[in-house]
């Protein structure tokens, strides 16, 4: 099994993948999974390339509806082979314009598995129009999937359905070198704070933001097992290790609910 992540559509992208491709033919692999979570789009170009090497040559990948109206079918079409492999796609609500266009027509002439959440709904091309003393983003381009469904406003459903852990929305804790929270205080940041250390199984009793005696507890604690000065109140520091044991916890596969799908379907 090989997990692919693509960021965004651009068009060395093509070479580096086209690369990977050769390498795991080799390999004999027996599934592939493509993560275009987060991916905001890119190069039409490179979504293009991208497509002719898991869709036959001739079909229609999706369809451009210019300002004026006219449909102009876009085709699948290259000189390298079609990767003769099992494809899940993985998305999620920022997935959007190119890698939605690219889930759709996999979804619909590729039949491959999407697996995640509904994509961003942005099947629109804006280009921006300068106007007296204010700049307008002009629409002029609409994608629609091989079989004419709407992108735009409605995005793409995934085949199975699959929420991310709710801690993957969490952001890093910051806070100024002089900056500290302590008890009996109230602070935004106190509360990102109390969602971390509750993650990492330390025992708060609220996260809304208040200082309380169960945070000074969890933060001493906190402090005490990652060699910090133990004070009970958060600093620049502490603040840091926070930030980073979440993002080991984010970025840890077994955490991630919607790669495990993908790999549990390889399993069936």
């Amino acid at each position: 099994m090989v997990n692919i992540h693509i960021p965004v559509f651009y068009e060395q992208m093509m070479t580096e993948l086209n690369q990977t491709l050769s390498e795991l033919e080799t390999e004999e692999i027996d599934g592939l999974i493509i993560d275009i979570r987060d991916n905001p789009g890119g190069a039409v170009s490179a979504l293009i390339s991208m497509l002719s090497r898991f869709i036959p040559s001739g079909e229609v990948v999706f369809t451009n509806v210019n300002i004026l109206g006219h449909e102009i079918p876009n085709l699948s079409g290259s000189v390298f082979d079609i990767v003769d492999v099992e494809v899940v796609i993985l998305i999620n609500e920022n997935s959007a314009s190119a890698s939605e266009v690219f889930a759709a027509a996999m979804k619909e002439v590729g039949n491959t598995e999407i697996i995640g959440t509904t994509s961003h709904k942005k099947g629109t091309a804006q280009l921006p129009v300068h106007f007296r003393d204010n700049i307008i983003n002009l629409t002029f381009n609409e994608y629609l999937s091989p079989l004419g469904n709407r992108i735009e406003g409605y995005g793409v459903t995934p085949s199975i359905y699959v929420k991310q852990a709710d801690f993957h929305s969490f952001s890093p804790l910051h806070l100024g070198i002089n900056v500290i929270l302590e008890y009996d205080t109230v602070d935004s940041r106190t509360a990102n704070a109390q969602l971390i250390l509750d993650l990492l199984g330390y025992e708060v009793n609220r996260t809304d933001g208040f200082f309380d005696t169960s945070t000074v507890d969890a933060v001493r604690e906190f402090q005490q097992n990652n060699n910090l000065t133990e004070t009970g109140y958060l600093n620049a520091e502490t603040a840091t290790a926070l930030s980073l044991a979440l993002l080991e916890k984010q970025n840890n596969p077994t955490y991630d609910t919607q790669l495990q799908a993908a790999l549990d379907y390889f399993k069936q």
